[in-house]
């Protein structure tokens, strides 16, 4: 065990004793070695203790920040595949790849969802929604993390997943106070993003699915 972990079986077996204490020693610490070891150690050796296995894993992940370049790479090998339009590159992607962005930023909402009835325009589609349907830069690098990147984690915390036969749509606000549409959608072997001004010639199609931030 100790050869395929690489981490000093000591610090694993110990936990046969006091694992939950120790496993939230690490969160804390931010110990991610350590809790990578302790995420395999207890999914092989703790199978009953699914609950509290989720819980750990949910808390270590929330915690967590990534950087955009690093996760979110276009038609990059080793990567869940991406492919960027030419706006999105341009708007989104190239002015934040160094940026750090949280897990948490999305902060304590969820994802609402409005089917489209019919083919819309951007400010059709607000007019259509009660509720403020902006999402900041940060809080949709957030949001796309967790459904695209962590999907699992993406459900628990944002109560939505993304199905390959459905184009979403969000509207976003840029760093510098743009506002702009992006879709998400399936193409054969990845996801592919793209980016538009609001009310373009182009309508979005009835059955797309407007995504936008409500309350928890």
């Amino acid at each position: 065990m100790s050869k395929t972990i690489g981490v000093d079986p000591d610090r694993v077996f110990g936990l046969q004793k006091d694992y939950s204490e120790k496993a939230y020693i690490a969160i804390n610490n931010n110990d991610e070695q350590f809790f990578n070891c302790l995420e395999a150690f207890l999914k092989a050796n703790y199978q009953q203790k699914e609950t509290f296995i989720e819980e750990v894993l949910k808390r270590k992940s929330s915690m967590g920040n990534f950087i955009v370049g690093k996760v979110f790479r276009h038609t990059a090998e080793g990567f869940i595949t991406q492919y960027f339009g030419d706006n999105f590159k341009n708007w989104l992607w190239r002015p934040s790849q160094a940026k750090t962005v949280s897990i948490n930023a999305f902060g304590l909402n969820y994802l609402k969802e409005y089917v489209l009835p019919k083919n819309m325009n951007d400010t059709a589609i607000q007019n259509a929604v009660s509720l403020t349907p902006l999402m900041e830069e940060d809080q949709f690098w957030a949001v796309l993390y967790l459904l695209i990147i962590n999907p699992k984690l993406g459900k628990k915390i944002l109560k939505y997943e993304l199905r390959k036969d459905k184009v979403y749509v969000f509207h976003v606000k840029l760093a510098s106070g743009k506002v702009v549409a992006v879709s998400v959608g399936w193409s054969d072997d990845g996801w592919s993003l793209c980016a538009s001004n609001l009310d373009s010639d182009d309508w979005w199609y009835g059955v797309n699915v407007f995504l936008f931030p409500a309350s928890a």
